[in-house]
């Protein structure tokens, strides 16, 4: 009798399932995760560089606050002096010691302030435009300056008597300043 030969057969393949919907659940989910990634992109482009606002009102924010810090500091000067009709303020910078220096490289650094009688700034006139003035020597800065908007208005506190200057930004009063009392009013 002849030997047998081991027959020579092919494995077997077990499948274990259709291939197909296991690779379109994964092209599914590349699909809506870049639909995500791409839509978040978007709305921190957006946020950031189109239509975001938030640098803009950080710096208004900032610039408010060193319109009522120069009021500030004009009337403890003013009380310091003696009670002056103006009050000169020089700018000064710190030096890496934290010394102050102040800058004498030609150029007129100090600031001339009217007081009034009670030792607040005092308007140049009692309208819009003495309102931007003061804006102008105390606080103003030329990035946020465009989107503000200045005007004067009679106090209704102090029955329409005294002017008070009300500082608008995007669209809706953000502060007022009673340069009678020196008085600012957050809104």
């Amino acid at each position: 009798m002849a030997a047998e030969r081991p027959s020579i057969r092919p494995p077997m393949r077990v499948r274990k399932g259709p291939k197909e919907p296991r690779g379109l659940a994964r092209l599914l989910g590349l699909v809506l995760t870049l639909l995500v990634a791409i839509w978040l992109i978007s709305r921190f482009i957006g946020a950031v560089f189109l239509g975001g606002s938030g640098w803009q009102e950080a710096e208004f924010e900032t610039v408010m606050s060193r319109f009522q810090y120069h009021v500030a500091l004009t009337h403890a000067e003013w009380l310091r002096q003696g009670q002056p009709q103006q009050v000169t303020l020089t700018r000064a910078e710190l030096n890496e010691y934290g010394d102050v220096v102040i800058d004498t490289d030609g150029l007129d650094d100090s600031l001339v302030v009217t007081m009034s009688r009670w030792g607040w700034p005092s308007l140049e006139s009692a309208d819009a435009a003495g309102c931007m003035r003061l804006w102008t020597q105390l606080g103003s800065a030329r990035r946020v300056d465009q989107d503000i908007v200045i005007r004067s208005v009679m106090d209704s506190e102090q029955g329409g008597s005294a002017m008070v200057c009300e500082f608008l930004f995007a669209g809706e009063v953000r502060f007022r300043y009673h340069p009678k009392s020196g008085r600012f009013e957050s809104l």
